[in-house]
């Protein structure tokens, strides 16, 4: 049985090779929120195979080694809260996923977008490693928010503040991802607030930024800059089970007359990308939409998924 959707697309398109899907940190501007799904979570031999197989279809297809477009390990959830049990080494962290990313898809460093390491052991390794190996990582992006569920916490600003002790850095470096604007960084403090709460953001940022050992003076530069500290608003991106956000403030991004959520960032990424879920199921996400859809085979309707032993997108037996 052959499915309509191809290799080629995939391939062409593939914007997620999800190492970890779905999340449990109760963040509230987090579209996963409030979600009783389980943690899915790719092995690292699983995921060795299926980036060789992606890899293999690039060459077959006369594309580039490193694809153009960022291909990201998770989508809602956490790359710092991957982990998978190893045979030689007991347990790889997302420090191993970026290894594996370089290797595979042409040099391409992983992109890690993530609250922090919560002050986990394995997160927190991962985060060392790749600030001692700045050439894994694409660019790291660390959020600072009020929507996070440890918020206003003291165990909030000192986790956050050895993450950031740690990754600082990479502050140094320039960002090696395709989608960034030019002068942007390797690393960057993403503090997504509502306008009602933007002082206090900013006060928690001060003292996460005095935490991790910057001066004050240092302090006031960066936090001025977007370079390094960038101030965004939160969207209402939704809740798990369809209903608006919890967040009260967020930004409405309901389409007049449709009502249906509408973010056109064409200069950033295109519309359509592809993704593989740990389990090997196809979906297609709409980037300007935020929404994604499981991917079926139009005449038996059994899921589409990518057949990791010869590259090749296959119908499921059930």
């Amino acid at each position: 049985m052959t499915p309509a959707l191809s290799a080629a697309e995939v391939v062409s398109q593939l914007g997620f090779v999800l190492a970890i899907d779905n999340c449990a940190r109760g963040c509230r501007h987090c579209p996963a929120y409030g979600s009783a799904a389980r943690v899915e979570r790719a092995s690292l031999r699983t995921l060795s195979r299926r980036l060789h197989s992606v890899a293999a279809a690039r060459r077959r297809l006369g594309l580039s080694a490193r694809p153009e477009r960022t291909v990201h390990c998770w989508r809602i959830s956490d790359p710092l809260d991957w982990v998978s049990r190893t045979r030689r080494d007991g347990t790889a962290t997302a420090a191993d996923l970026a290894l594996l990313w370089r290797e595979r898809l042409g040099g391409q460093g992983l992109y890690v977008v993530t609250n922090g390491s919560e002050g986990r052991r394995t997160a927190r390794q991962a985060l060392t490693v790749l600030a001692a190996m700045p050439v894994l990582v694409s660019q790291l992006k660390i959020t600072i928010t009020p929507a996070d569920a440890t918020w206003g916490t003291e165990d909030y600003v000192a986790a956050l503040a050895a993450d950031v002790r740690i990754a600082k850095p990479l502050w140094e470096l320039p960002a090696d991802r395709g989608e960034t604007r030019a002068d942007a960084r390797r690393l960057r403090l993403n503090v997504k607030t509502t306008a009602a709460q933007e002082a206090e953001a900013r006060e928690v940022t001060e003292a996460i930024l005095r935490g991790a050992g910057l001066s004050r003076k240092t302090v006031g530069d960066v936090i001025d800059d977007s370079r390094f500290v960038a101030f965004k608003p939160i969207y209402d991106l939704g809740a798990a089970d369809g209903a608006a956000g919890p967040v009260s403030g967020a930004l409405d991004l309901a389409e007049v007359g449709t009502g249906r959520r509408y973010k056109p960032t064409p200069r950033d990424r295109s519309r359509t990308q592809y993704g593989i879920r740990p389990d090997g199921r196809l979906f297609a996400v709409d980037m300007y939409a935020f929404t994604e859809t499981d991917l079926s085979d139009h005449e038996t309707g059994r899921a589409l998924y990518w057949d990791d032993r010869v590259g090749e997108v296959a119908v499921s037996d059930v």
